[in-house]
């Protein structure tokens, strides 16, 4: 099955930040592997730091564990996983024994896919460093390309299973087809991609969007109706630079952080959960919106605490604390009923 990627993204590689080894998050670590590294421990092909490790072994038995998993990995008080070396900011799995050694989350992370009957999405967590660095690139628009070897090769993708789905909503009770839900995707990326303030990029997506999801089935094909709307003077690129000459006369910052949320949004527009948890378009739409403002206020908590204006370093961590709460700590079930509210009779 095709997979594809955000341009952004595609050439992501894991520089070691040690974000995710020391998180805290409970890691689960599939049965087979169990077997696997016991054997290499006793054979002194995979050799770590034992300490809080009363039994030598870097797992523990745990409860509730999902099918497929037998232990968890063991922290220490730090947070760190006990198999990662932070002086040289590596695994001793990864290093001993190979990437496909790992446990399946820590080979995933930081992608986040959706898989569909024809292909799968990948897009990745900003709550990863390396990530977010991504969103400050200036050397390639954001768009929907083919994903790379690189970066889905060597891995089973998981994520949001849609094979056996219907295709999204348009509205409550009106399914869209995947062909224009994915035409309109790419619309929402490449309009993300234009030099103009998010917000006006988010209320241009969003009045299209709400002209689009009138459509009736007696109107003819709902991807031509889509085309008209696209070509349409009403909705052409010029219309969003007016939105952004209406909403973008006061800029957030002394410097030109647009750019940088914009891709940040684009990331969350592409293989967006919502498409299928929703109840339609509107809420893939009111879910941008929240991500804009989750990073808002992670950027305002981030500058208060740090006594200073907002700069690259504290708009990277607060894309990383938006994403922390709104990628992994939130459920995506909850949160798209909790977003679907905007499609409710009247807006």
């Amino acid at each position: 099955m095709a997979a594809w990627c955000l341009s952004l993204h595609a050439d992501y590689a894991c520089r070691r930040s040690g974000a995710c080894c020391t998180s805290g998050w409970p890691i689960h670590v599939e049965t087979e592997r169990l077997g696997e590294w016991r054997e290499a421990r006793a054979s002194g092909r995979l050799a770590f730091d034992e300490s809080g490790c009363p039994d030598g072994l870097p797992f523990q038995a745990a409860h509730d564990l999902p099918p497929g998993a037998g232990a968890v990995l063991r922290m220490r008080e730090s947070g760190a996983c006990v198999l990662y070396d932070g002086c040289a900011r590596s695994c001793a799995v990864h290093r001993d024994l190979g990437h496909s050694s790992l446990p399946t989350a820590c080979q995933h992370f930081p992608r986040r896919c959706l898989i569909e009957p024809d292909r799968t999405s990948v897009s990745l967590s900003h709550c990863c460093p390396t990530v977010a660095r991504l969103a400050f690139r200036t050397d390639v628009a954001p768009a929907i390309v083919r994903a790379p070897a690189s970066l889905v090769g060597h891995m089973t993708l998981e994520g949001l299973d849609a094979r056996e789905a219907l295709p999204p909503l348009l509205r409550p009770g009106l399914l869209a087809d995947r062909e224009t839900y994915r035409a309109w995707e790419a619309f929402v990326v490449r309009t993300l991609a234009l030099d103009v303030t998010p917000d006006a990029a988010l209320a241009a997506i969003a009045a299209l969007t709400n002209e689009l999801v009138r459509w009736t089935p007696g109107e003819g094909e709902l991807s031509r109706r889509f085309e008209e709307l696209q070509g349409s003077e009403r909705f052409s690129a010029m219309t969003v630079l007016k939105f952004n000459g209406v909403i973008g006369e006061h800029r957030s910052a002394p410097w030109d952080c647009d750019r940088p949320i914009r891709q940040f949004l684009a990331a969350h527009a592409f293989g967006n959960w919502c498409a299928y948890n929703g109840r339609g378009l509107r809420t893939v739409v009111r879910s941008l919106e929240a991500a804009l403002q989750a990073v808002r206020a992670e950027a305002a908590r981030a500058c208060a605490s740090a006594g200073r204006a907002l700069d690259e370093d504290l708009l990277l961590e607060a894309f990383r604390a938006a994403d922390l709460r709104l990628v992994h700590l939130a459920d995506p079930v909850a949160l798209a009923e909790r977003l679907g509210a905007v499609e409710g009779p009247e807006r």
